[in-house]
């Protein structure tokens, strides 16, 4: 089936959790978004692995700067609520929180009953199709 075998992840070194910690927690700037969405009333919410990404790429090759990120991208599930009206609320509540920083807009999985679509991303045993918005 493959012209080569595939590439097989050896998975991460010991206290690489620990670094990605440490890195974190050295820059200002993202312990001020973590704080965003951790004070914030979001349910379930997280800050979106693209800037976590940009800080350690920062870190390790030509150091961090907050101007570059373009968005900080939060999930988050609250199943009693799933309008837009609530994720544009999400969006105003983290801005007053954090002004200054470039939320995007928050997304999280949306759930209905039915067939999946092409953009699901899992399906349940109840055949529930969910998708990201």
């Amino acid at each position: 089936m493959y012209e080569h075998e595939p590439h097989v992840c050896p998975g991460l070194e010991a206290g690489s959790g620990a670094r990605l910690a440490e890195l974190l927690a050295a820059e200002p700037w993202m312990i001020r978004a973590l704080g965003a969405v951790a004070g914030s009333d979001l349910p379930d919410a997280w800050v979106g692995a693209g800037v976590v990404r940009d800080l350690v790429c920062g870190q390790y090759h030509c150091g961090f700067d907050p101007a570059t990120v373009k968005d900080v991208d939060v999930a988050y599930y609250d199943a009693a609520d799933l309008t837009m009206e609530r994720d544009l609320a999400a969006q105003e509540e983290l801005r007053r929180i954090a002004p200054g920083l470039p939320w995007g807009r928050p997304t999280r999985p949306r759930c209905t009953s039915g067939t999946t679509s092409t953009s699901a991303v899992r399906r349940s045993s109840r055949s529930r199709a969910c998708t990201t918005r």
